[in-house]
């Protein structure tokens, strides 16, 4: 009975392990209020409900400005913490997070031209930016990859709301993703 008894704890224990230290692989793209987003990161679970995200993300969007299209280009880098909120089931097939970290980058403004379409002169300059961000994620398990219970391949939806301090063009940009992560 004691073997038992051990075996159960081992493997009780085994399983816990295996979900701290996880790292996923993770790219999803999807709609900017004003075009597209595309995204890559590394999450790594630091317990059972919740991850780190390491993260790179490109944005291509044309801000609507006195009846002008004027590109904006976006290459941002975040860090984010998230919680698990909750899970719809016991074998954690669907699992909903909410997180929020920082984010900066570079907004690169107009292609470099120091003109605008109508001839007059585009006195706001591509600049660093950085503000915070804050974001809600669904995961859902869609297969095994390898041999652990934790080993597997998710669909993510995920929506984000990125804030820049010193922006110039956009303070606010929510958008909206789809992908997949996958266990690395």
């Amino acid at each position: 009975m004691k073997f038992l008894k051990f075996i159960a704890v081992f493997f009780a224990t085994q399983s816990f392990s295996q979900t701290i230290g996880t790292t996923y692989l993770r790219f999803s793209g999807g709609y900017e209020k004003n075009g597209f987003t595309a995204s890559a990161s590394i999450d790594t679970h630091t317990s059972v409900n919740s991850f780190l995200r390491f993260g790179l993300e490109a944005q291509i969007e044309k801000y609507k400005f006195q009846g002008m299209d004027i590109p904006v280009k976006l290459g941002l880098f975040n860090t984010s913490y998230y919680q698990r909120i909750f899970s719809l089931d016991m074998e954690q097939t669907y699992n909903f997070y909410l997180g929020g970290g920082l984010v900066a980058g570079y907004e690169y403004l107009n292609d470099g031209d120091k003109f605008l379409p109508n001839n007059s002169e585009f006195l706001i300059k591509s600049q660093f930016i950085y503000g915070l961000n804050a974001g809600a994620q669904m995961d859902i398990y869609l297969w095994e990859v390898g041999r652990h219970f934790d080993s597997g391949c998710f669909l993510i939806i995920e929506g984000n709301y990125n804030y820049f301090m010193n922006s110039d063009v956009g303070t606010i940009q929510p958008n909206i993703k789809v992908g997949f992560k996958i266990s690395i």
